[in-house]
């Protein structure tokens, strides 16, 4: 199934993004935006055999978006996604928070361990699957039912 979204360019700077793609979230799922399909298949055959594996989310359907006024010139840009399920990623932005309440470090403290944890777990069962992991950091490490996920599937996976 090809659908077709169409985004004005503010919510794709509005979104999280990596080197390689934008996030939108879509009500109980996410889009992961690529400029180019290639990158976007490659992403998404890699999450699919690792959400077979229980290492990613699962992937869904496959599709483009249309982003009008894209970086603010006056023609449109196509994007190339797919439909992800959702997972508990990093929040900045509530770490920072535990951190500026100094009688909360020992929370922070778990927070942050937990992300690392999950890397570290993540790295294990990779290698196990003959994968080294080269972008292993909290931000590309989500939770689903408690487990760790990778949700960074482009290109920074080595078989």
């Amino acid at each position: 199934m090809l659908a077709t979204v169409e985004i004005d360019d503010s919510v794709r700077c509005k979104s999280p993004a990596g080197c390689e793609c934008f996030f939108i979230r879509f009500g109980s799922r996410g889009i992961k935006v690529y400029m180019y399909v290639e990158t976007r298949d490659r992403a998404y055959s890699n999450q699919v055999w690792l959400h077979s594996k229980g290492l990613a989310p699962r992937a869904y359907y496959k599709g483009e978006v249309l982003i009008r006024g894209y970086r603010g010139r006056d023609g449109d840009s196509t994007g190339y996604c797919y439909e992800t399920e959702l997972a508990d990623v990093f929040d900045y932005n509530f770490h920072r928070s535990l951190m500026d309440h100094g009688d909360k470090t020992e929370e922070s403290d778990e927070y942050i361990g937990r992300f690392n944890d999950g890397c570290e777990e993540l790295s294990d069962d990779l290698c196990e699957l003959g994968i080294h992991w080269v972008d292993d950091h909290e931000e590309n490490v989500g939770f689903i039912d408690g487990r760790p996920v990778l949700i960074d599937t482009a290109d920074r996976l080595r078989r």
